[in-house]
């Protein structure tokens, strides 16, 4: 708008100016066309503004290359190097697809996901790849692809692909393609993206070699599992979980199969069958321990991390260290690929969070619940343990309907200087279920966990947690204001009897809560007696 208010204020002074002489005056000119330009700018001037923003924002691409590189390091053999570094290349250019096509023994090259159909030894693309050993531009207006047999053509427009680039083994023979499509924006590849994807490859190259060179090892380290094929990711359906060391998966879901966290046997002795759950900091398994006989429950990372590594033992010397009947129970620990997995005893009825997917529990159920959690706790804080993550997802049920604590990944030893009570930037735990201190950055204490058994103790009571989407500011109010009207109990006194036992459990000031998981026990246990009668 200012050219314009600008052109205006020019006018009004020259109003008595000819006109002839004002468009022989080149000022004139340079002004109206910064009018003209500032209109043109005006309706998209959000627009404009969205990307210059973006543009300060674009984080260095050699920052990006040497995260990408890092990730691909870290790959767990060679089917995990080929699904990070195809992620890696999408992420580094902005690709909408990537696969690394591997070779198959024939001199072919095959996707192990069937995303791309397979480079045949005979192409003309695959002779090419071999001479040159360097990228090829593939996209329609490439000169190369013009200049191709039609097979290769009709390979290339079926697979929607732009690039191809050869990952070298180090005697200069090709180990797989890296088969590239179209950039998102519709753009071609630049220099500085063929860099990026070329530098890229070369690392998966280090990477597969070290891989291979572990595949053939038969001395592993002290408690790692020596690689071989049959050691390799398996795979897993993305829509029921169903594990299986080849494809077709045997479910029949439409779904194309993902990139498991572990193989389909592991240590020889157990042999994965499902995943039955996953989350940013593990992912567990069902698998039969072939052994003994017996299913258990094995949960590793999803990817090669050093902090999650270091999380991960530390859950298992936390476990190892404890045995109650309300704790789960940790029958040891393997290794793969560098990576730890926790083998713990299986629960086929689920959590109790899945319970509470189908509403409330009566009373009584939920008193017997936290008289036996409350035990736990007063054990494991007399050891000098605190849970840290107590919540519905984390309490197992047995076949006999007994609870037991799970995932003791946030564990804490009692006065230890708050070891991990932030994790990037926000109090550890579950925010549904923290303690108001605790998100006020107070130190981890036995309180914690008892706030958190109270809250669950009160969602299976009435069905929901009223402390899910409160705010910080909210949550010492929200406590004081809880509808305990729809708890589940057999007679109105029941209820009553309940409220008075949450008023205190959840009161805002801590002074004024049970102090100890013996209180809290103490508290419950005249209950059970009551609503059982």
């Amino acid at each position: 708008m200012a050219p314009l208010a600008v052109l205006l204020a020019a006018a009004y002074q020259a109003r008595h100016v000819a006109i002839a002489d004002v468009a022989s005056d080149r000022r004139a000119w340079l002004l109206l066309a910064s009018a003209a330009a500032g209109c043109l700018l005006l309706p998209n001037r959000a627009g404009l503004f969205d990307w210059l923003r973006g543009f300060r924002r674009t984080p260095d691409h050699r920052e990006r290359l040497a995260d990408a590189v890092e990730r691909v390091r870290l790959a767990r053999g060679r089917r995990e190097i080929a699904v990070v570094t195809a992620r890696a290349v999408c992420d580094a250019v902005r690709a909408d697809s990537a696969r690394l096509l591997i070779e198959s023994g024939d001199g072919s090259f095959t996707d192990s996901f069937g995303q791309v159909t397979p480079l045949r030894a005979d192409a003309a693309v695959t002779r090419i790849l071999r001479e040159s050993r360097t990228a090829l531009d593939l996209a329609p207006e490439h000169t190369l692809r013009a200049l191709l047999p039609a097979a290769d053509r009709d390979w290339i427009a079926e697979n929607g692909l732009h690039l191809v680039v050869p990952l070298e083994h180090r005697d200069g023979t090709i180990a797989a393609v890296l088969a590239v499509g179209a950039k998102e924006d519709g753009g071609a590849f630049d220099r500085r993206d063929r860099w990026l994807v070329t530098t890229l490859t070369s690392a998966a190259a280090g990477a597969w070699d070290a891989a291979a060179a572990a595949a053939a090892n038969t001395t592993p380290s002290p408690g790692d599992v020596a690689d071989s094929a049959g050691d390799e990711a398996a795979f897993e359906c993305v829509a029921c979980g169903i594990v299986a060391g080849a494809k077709p998966l045997p479910c029949g879901c439409d779904d194309p199969p993902a990139l498991a966290s572990l193989p389909h046997r592991l240590a020889a002795k157990f042999l994965i069958e499902r995943r039955i759950g996953a989350g940013a900091m593990g992912v567990v398994y069902l698998a039969r321990d072939t052994t003994l006989g017996r299913e258990v429950a094995l949960k590793t990372l999803p990817d090669l991390r050093d902090d999650g590594v270091r999380r991960l033992r530390e859950e298992a010397h936390a476990m190892a260290a404890l045995n109650h009947e309300a704790l789960a129970t940790l029958y040891g620990l393997e290794r793969w690929r560098r990576t730890p997995v926790l083998v713990v005893e299986y629960f086929p009825n689920g959590t109790l969070a899945r319970r509470l997917a189908g509403g409330g529990m009566p009373a009584p159920a939920v008193v017997d619940i936290g008289v036996r959690l409350a035990e736990g706790l007063r054990y494991m804080h007399a050891n000098g343990v605190l849970h840290r993550d107590v919540k519905p997802s984390n309490i197992a049920l047995a076949s006999s309907g007994a609870p037991k604590l799970l995932d003791f990944g946030l564990a804490t030893v009692i006065g230890a200087a708050s070891r991990g009570a932030v994790l990037r930037g926000h109090p550890a735990g579950t925010p549904a279920y923290l303690a108001p201190e605790a998100r006020a950055g107070a130190t981890p204490g036995p309180g914690f966990d008892l706030w958190a058994l109270s809250v669950v103790l009160l969602e299976a009571a009435i069905g929901w947690n009223p402390f899910a989407a409160a705010r910080p500011a909210r949550l010492l109010r929200r406590a004081l204001y809880v509808d305990l009207a729809t708890i589940s109990a057999p007679a109105p006194a029941a209820a009553t009897v309940l409220t008075a036992f949450f008023a205190r459990a959840l009161a805002p000031r801590p002074d004024d809560r049970f102090q100890t998981a013996h209180d809290l026990r103490a508290a419950l246990e005249p209950l059970a007696g009551t609503l059982h009668t």
